[in-house]
Parts: C-alpha cells; sequence; structure tokens
C-alpha cells in the first residue's frame, strides 16, 4: 500500500477525507470568487456596448470608431465565456469531490 508513515490505516484514511474536504472548501471559495468577477466583467460589457449604442446615436463617434470599439468588446466577451468555461469546469472538479467526500463519511 501506501506509506503512511506513523498512522494506522483508519488514521490515515480520515486524514486524506479532511484534507480532501478542505480542497473542496477552497475550491468553492475560488469558484464564489470568480463568479463575482464574471457578473462583474458582464456588466461592465453591457455598459460599454450601451455608451457605444448611445455615443453612435448621438453622433459623438463614427460608425468606424463604434465598429473598432464593438471589435474590442467583442474580444473582451470571448475571455468571459473563456472565463466562464473555467468556472464551469471548476464546479464539476468541486461536484466529485464533493461526492467522494460524502461517501467517505
Amino acid at each position: 500500500g501506501r506509506d503512511k508513515g506513523d498512522l494506522s490505516g483508519k488514521e490515515f484514511g480520515q486524514q486524506r477525507a479532511a484534507e480532501a474536504r478542505a480542497k473542496a472548501k477552497e475550491l468553492k471559495e475560488d469558484i464564489q470568487e470568480q463568479e463575482a468577477e464574471v457578473e462583474e466583467t458582464q456588466g461592465k460589457i453591457n455598459a460599454a456596448k450601451d455608451k457605444v449604442s448611445t455615443q453612435e446615436a448621438n453622433k459623438e463617434i463614427s460608425k468606424e470608431e463604434a465598429a473598432a470599439k464593438l471589435d474590442k468588446i467583442k474580444t473582451a466577451e470571448d475571455k468571459l465565456q473563456m472565463m466562464k468555461d473555467n468556472v464551469d469546469k471548476q464546479k464539476q472538479e468541486l461536484d466529485k469531490l464533493e461526492k467522494l467526500t460524502n461517501e467517505v463519511k
């Protein structure tokens, strides 16, 4: 088996389960922080789109300038989607961890 040091099999298993629960808690906190960041970024993107639309409608910027700004916004949206995908992956990992730690209890 494994090198358990001075621990018995039961103690070693309990230690591993405690470590897994701690990791799951840490992962959950990371996910919450990232979800907040995603939400904030989504708000900024929506505000930027509205601003560009308003500026274009009021003839404050040309169509070319609006297109350039919308292109930058599109790039930000792509990055945001990658962040969302990453959060989803971490949620799946967390679900697996929680299932495993619940089975051990």
